[in-house]
């Protein structure tokens, strides 16, 4: 398979983007909703053995978990698997995604709304891989899950505290996201409990458990219905 194949394959649906964050431990019931639908689970979400459901994608993004391919991301039942590096990877089981060594996404701006490609830019965390590869695959809408962009641990783990000194320039990526995907006319929001892009205003807040109820119903809530001035832009800090 090639990075061209998948290109524009699910024009006008919408996909669920996992982080590894604790706050899924507040979702599992919705999340065992998700089986048959568009997930795309990011790096080592493979390691939370309770997850309630399995990912129709998985990507790779971290340099340091690709000598792992061959067992600890053998995700069983997954449809396709994508590694996204700096340096090429030749794996029979996994795509190989180009990703820029020195561009970042605040100043480059978010791949894979064009038509044509562009190594996927760096700076937004492992889901903002993610997100360009669900814009590269065509969907309109986007969810976050577990993008809590904090030092609290790991899904599997949440006491495993982490040190990440660089907020602002991630945070500054995520609203760049927000932009280019907005300005493109597709959306995106945050479905993670108490995540620092909606907690900072970066990103609207959606609960998942309301996102599948209007799913299942057929519809999406109008600007009105979701608080939003029409005057505003969807996904814009309020």
């Amino acid at each position: 398979m090639s990075i061209e194949s998948i290109h524009n394959r699910h024009m006008g649906e919408e996909a669920f983007v996992f982080g590894v964050g604790p706050s899924l431990l507040e979702q599992v019931d919705a999340l065992s909703k998700l089986s048959g639908r568009h997930t795309i689970a990011t790096d080592r979400l493979v390691l939370w053995e309770e997850c309630p459901f399995t990912p129709k994608y998985h990507i790779v993004s971290e340099w340091r978990h690709i000598v792992h391919l061959n067992d600890l991301y053998t995700w069983e039942g997954v449809e396709e698997r994508f590694v996204c590096t700096q340096r090429e990877v030749e794996h029979g089981r996994w795509t190989y995604i180009p990703k820029s060594n020195d561009q970042y996404t605040k100043t480059r701006g978010t791949q894979g709304i064009d038509d044509d490609f562009y190594p996927f830019t760096i700076g937004a965390s492992s889901t903002g891989s993610g997100v360009q590869l669900a814009l590269w695959m065509g969907y309109e809408r986007i969810y976050l899950l577990g993008n809590d962009l904090s030092p609290d641990g790991h899904v599997w783990d949440p006491e495993d505290t982490r040190i990440t000194q660089h907020w602002g320039q991630i945070t500054a990526a995520w609203q760049q996201i927000r932009d280019d995907v907005f300005n493109a006319g597709r959306e995106i929001y945050d479905c993670s409990p108490g995540g620092r892009l909606s907690r900072e205003g970066v990103m609207e807040y959606r609960d998942l458990e309301s996102v599948l109820k209007e799913k299942d119903n057929g519809r999406t809530p109008d600007r009105t219905e979701q608080g939003i001035h029409p005057g505003r832009r969807l996904g814009a800090p309020v």
